[in-house]
């Protein structure tokens, strides 16, 4: 599966990458308790969650005395949390989508939270390509790889800017917001996307024939970023991928 490639890298690229936290309201599709009633992945729901106490202490709402177990997220209020609670929670969380859930709620207090907006870039795009290389899943993963590209422009605006690497993980969240573009047909946007995530230094082979980005092709625009970065993108290994590098006119 062609798709891949794109995890293989992102994947090496996460090991550079820290592990921490950042305010901002995160887009709606992945609020995890949305106005219409609907969620994305959030196990832990139940109908009706116990509300804390007015007056508990935040070391109440972190841990269940009786079990020793941290609480379900959806038994929390987040934003009712310092920033150092916030990460003592983030401690204790290893799954994916509860990572994200408080990363949210970290960057919701502090926009600029350097690591916290380099770890959730991370998990939204880690559980995006997740999603994307399941049989039947791949409308679910948008959301997830939209929010990492968002985040992505997020660090660009930072003073200092990102270095490098960092750079490089962002470029790929953006050719991955690409390819959901193209695929729901917003053609001069996906482009647009393309174009920055090439201008950041992506150099995936997979940009040579991916599927995904079929409805491009007909445009010269497209062809026009294939020369101007030909130096820059990856030859394809023999077995990596049957679609040729085509010669330039």
């Amino acid at each position: 599966m062609r798709r891949g490639l794109r995890l293989r890298t992102l994947t090496v690229l996460a090991s550079i990458l820290l592990f921490s936290i950042s305010c901002r309201e995160p887009s709606p599709e992945l609020d995890h308790s949305s106005s219409n009633g609907s969620t994305v992945i959030d196990p832990n729901t139940t109908q009706n969650p116990p509300k804390p106490e007015e007056n508990a202490d935040p070391e109440d709402l972190v841990i269940d005395e009786e079990q020793g177990e941290p609480l379900a997220l959806d038994q929390m209020d987040l934003d009712q949390h310092s920033l150092e609670e916030l990460l003592e929670i983030l401690d204790r969380r290893e799954a994916p989508d509860d990572r994200r859930i408080v990363l949210e709620a970290v960057v919701r207090r502090v926009p600029n939270h350097r690591m916290a907006l380099l770890s959730l870039m991370e998990v939204t795009q880690t559980i995006g390509v997740d999603l994307a290389v399941q049989e039947g899943r791949r409308g679910e993963s948008m959301p997830y790889l939209n929010r990492s590209a968002e985040v992505g422009r997020m660090l660009l605006e930072l003073d200092p800017p990102p270095n490098n690497e960092e750079q490089k993980y962002i470029s790929a969240t953006f050719y991955n917001e690409a390819c959901n573009l193209a695929l729901e047909g917003d053609i001069d946007l996906a482009l647009d996307r393309l174009r920055e995530a090439l201008e950041l230094g992506f150099s995936d082979p997979i940009i040579w024939g991916d599927p995904e980005l079929d409805a491009l092709s007909d445009r010269s625009e497209f062809q026009e970023l294939l020369d101007q970065y030909r130096d820059q993108l990856s030859l394809p290994e023999p077995d990596a991928t049957d679609v040729p590098i085509p010669e330039s006119p």
